[in-house]
């Protein structure tokens, strides 16, 4: 019941929240912008700039723009793109969210894949040079900034290694145009990695592989460092640490052949000596 609770308070907590929120980006493009202002271009006229403030309802007082921009927020009507060929924005948000989740499942998959071993072997031979070189990378994850590591990447894998005639990764887009033309790809989840290996499409999989390696690596970079600086402080706590220096876990690393199962378990337990059994 606590954490139902817990839950409650927490929801209940979350309306004022985005409420405030809204207010501030009401605020920052109706009081300080005229939001009529992203429509205007040199073909524009004043009918059809009063036509929009009507439609928006941008020719009443504050408080009444700040209903209607809640009405159009909560109906999902929240206006047009004008870089996307006037499309509703919530049509082009739902177009590319695929792309933005294949692209965060990637990232996560790798972070976890990358820095759970790394904070688990920083862990085991801790203030050894495995060790001191972990830490360094973890360091070097969290504090560089992405846009930066990006750049490199780009340079590096894409166009220094076409120099050195090695293979490449592509910088733009989710798939080789002229793979899809050549096998065109049905459609199912909108994901090309998922969609691809259901409709056993091969050449399109690797090749939105190999599209989606570049950005995925660069977002996991920051990721992998927090994965391990976690998971080998999370090895160094004082319960983990008596775990790891009973008795009965020494039996279990006699019988199970090793520190490396008897330490994956115990994280798998989530800090309980499971050796010892």
């Amino acid at each position: 019941m606590t954490l139902w609770r817990y839950v409650a308070r927490r929801l209940i907590l979350l309306v004022p929240v985005m409420l405030g929120l809204t207010l501030i980006a009401f605020t920052i493009t109706h009081v300080f912008t005229d939001p009529v202002s992203s429509y205007v271009s040199l073909r524009t006229t004043p009918q059809q700039l009063q036509q929009i403030r009507q439609a928006y309802g941008l020719d009443n007082p504050l408080p009444i723009q700040y209903y209607y921009y809640l009405v159009h927020l909560i109906a999902g009507d929240w206006g047009v793109s004008r870089s996307q060929a006037g499309q509703p924005v919530l049509a082009v948000i739902a177009n590319l969210f695929p792309a933005t989740a294949e692209l965060a499942v990637a990232s996560i998959l790798i972070q976890v894949a990358v820095g759970i071993p790394l904070g688990t072997v920083s862990a085991v031979r801790k203030d050894k040079g495995v060790d001191h070189v972990t830490r360094f990378f973890a360091l070097s994850g969290v504090s560089m900034p992405v846009f930066w590591l990006g750049f490199l990447m780009q340079l590096l894998f894409s166009y220094q290694f076409r120099l050195w005639g090695l293979p490449s990764l592509p910088t733009t887009g989710r798939v080789d145009q002229l793979v899809l033309q050549a096998h065109p790809l049905q459609t199912i989840t909108g994901l090309y990695l998922v969609d691809s290996l259901v409709t056993l499409n091969f050449p399109v999989f690797l090749s939105a592989l190999s599209s989606v390696i570049l950005p995925a690596l660069t977002l996991a970079f920051t990721g992998i460092g927090l994965v391990t600086r976690i998971t080998r402080s999370s090895m160094h706590h004082p319960d983990s640490h008596h775990c790891r220096n009973n008795r009965g876990v020494h039996t279990g690393r006699r019988a199970s052949g090793g520190d490396g199962l008897c330490l994956a378990r115990h994280r798998k337990v989530g800090g309980s000596c499971d050796c010892e059994r």
